[in-house]
């Protein structure tokens, strides 16, 4: 038995959940991401507009207007840029610690009966390998995936209204990127599942083994523990193989895609120029425009990676509050010590019971010692009447009250 994987819907209502608590800080971050991008964009239309300045002939005082704009320009671009990452590095903390309290309270509520039946390694996993993998993603993506995408939104506009005639040729030739990244992550998405679940496998089965190792040595189960440890490891690195070799490809298929529309826009550009349908400023900073939009995109396609990798951990995460109860707690309180069990049958499995109608009184103060063979259901008992497991048939009551309905802190 394995927890809960939340779905799509779920770690997207539950991430909005988080930032909407921080609505003020958020739309600051934004604005001041809207601001970098702006400023970045001011630049390639300057250097565009002085080649048509001194091409029409104009005075040195114009062109020392033109690099005294960019020159403030960059400035801002640094403080505005600065400031956006500390905001959002900010914002980014306060999100993951509410995130990593929710987990935390998740699993102190986890039925007993539901982290034995899941075992040590799938919770170890999600507490530790998927909590870090998204305090990175959270704690540095989110600042940069919006800087990014503000660079690519406002530099495509911007690209447009220099001139669009040579503005929607870079565009187009953008397009398949979309199908490149769209193809990458049908074929990567199952892998990253596979992979935090086979992490969670190896840490749960090393710390097993090391927790139970004198009772691995007296059976003499050391070659049985390795074995299974090297068919995990084994899987691992055929998993990891694999998405290496997708990351590889999609390198490689990028590099092609975003060098393409700067030679693209020159030779446009230059036919447009020859019929004069355009300047050589224009088609200068069109070009520009689609070199800057190669950094912010090739990047982006890194942090879509990391952001598979966030996804998956986040639904695993989430996952954990997604586990039912296994009780309704009452308001009534044991009147005393006494245990009494009626007629209680209990199986792991369907159609292999382990207990068949037992029952027993115990009065306060009384001992009872249960004795028999291993595998008789000695261990199940005890764990019906301490409330770890529901029994299928029959009663537990401890003082006159139902087990099942007392919390499990009783």
């Amino acid at each position: 038995m394995k927890l809960p994987i939340a779905t799509n819907r779920t770690v997207g209502a539950k991430i909005l959940e988080l930032f909407s608590a921080h609505k003020g800080e958020f739309l600051l971050v934004i604005a001041t991401q809207i601001a970098v991008a702006v400023a970045a964009v001011v630049t390639p239309w300057i250097i565009g507009r002085s080649f048509d300045a001194l091409a029409g002939g104009a005075e040195a005082a114009v062109i020392r207007t033109y690099v005294a704009v960019i020159a403030a320009s960059v400035l801002v671009n640094v403080v505005a840029n600065w400031f956006a990452d500390f905001r959002s590095r900010v914002l980014g903390q306060k999100v993951f610690h509410e995130l990593r309290v929710q987990l935390v309270e998740a699993v102190m509520h986890l039925p007993l009966s539901t982290v034995e039946a899941a075992g040590t390694g799938d919770l170890l996993g999600r507490t530790t390998s998927d909590i870090n993998r998204v305090e990175f993603i959270i704690r540095q993506g989110v600042s940069r995936i919006m800087v990014l995408t503000f660079q690519v939104i406002v530099t495509v506009v911007a690209a447009f209204l220099v001139e669009w005639r040579v503005g929607f040729v870079v565009v187009l030739s953008f397009v398949p990127m979309y199908f490149v990244v769209r193809k990458y992550l049908r074929r990567t998405i199952a892998v990253y599942l596979a992979a935090s679940a086979l992490n969670a496998e190896v840490s749960g089965d090393i710390t097993e083994t090391v927790e139970q190792s004198a009772t691995v040595d007296s059976l003499a189960m050391s070659e049985v523990r390795v074995s299974r440890t090297s068919v995990l490891l084994r899987e691992y690195w055929d998993n990891e193989r694999y998405s290496s070799l997708m990351r590889a490809l999609l390198v490689v298929s990028l590099l092609a895609v975003l060098y393409a529309p700067m030679v693209i826009s020159i030779l446009w550009g230059a036919w447009l120029v020859g019929l004069g349908y355009v300047t050589v400023g224009a088609v200068i900073s069109v070009t520009l425009y689609a070199q800057q939009l190669r950094v912010p995109l090739d990047e982006l396609a890194w942090w879509f990676d990391e952001l598979q990798f966030a996804a998956v951990a986040l639904a695993r995460i989430f996952g954990v509050a997604e586990v039912a109860p296994d009780r309704n707690v009452g308001d009534d309180v044991p009147a005393s010590a006494a245990v009494s069990v009626e007629g209680v049958s209990f199986s792991y499995r369907d159609g292999h019971p382990v207990l068949r109608d037992v029952s027993l009184e115990v009065a306060p103060g009384e001992r009872l010692a249960i004795v028999g063979p291993s595998g008789a259901g000695k261990s199940t008992l005890g764990r019906l009447i301490a409330a770890v497991n529901p029994p299928d048939a029959g009663s537990i009551r401890v003082g006159g009250v139902e087990v099942t309905s007392l919390p499990e802190a009783l």
